[in-house]
């Protein structure tokens, strides 16, 4: 099962953060310099992430890595999930 990124997308375009691209290009989008996330954004979006897909993550999922881009976070929320299963 693919993880889609409308989740992600939805809560940017709630957080105020229009994103102009679609399809593999919004995979690439980086969170930090184009939708403009900082630390306390990326705590939001962990919780986001944990409530939409019900994963939940550890200290090494908060790798600053994981977070780069849309793509990066979908691959962990996959990888969760497939972890849970």
């Amino acid at each position: 099962m693919d993880i889609l990124p409308d989740g992600i997308v939805e809560y940017l375009s709630a957080k105020g953060t229009s994103l102009a691209v679609q399809g593999q290009e919004l995979l690439e989008v980086n969170l930090f310099d184009q939708a403009g996330i900082d630390s306390v954004g990326i705590l939001d979006l962990i919780h986001f992430l944990e409530d939409h897909y019900e994963v939940s993550f550890d200290a090494d999922d908060l790798d600053p890595d994981n977070f780069q881009t849309i793509g990066s976070v979908l691959s962990m929320v996959q990888a969760r999930k497939s972890q849970s299963s």
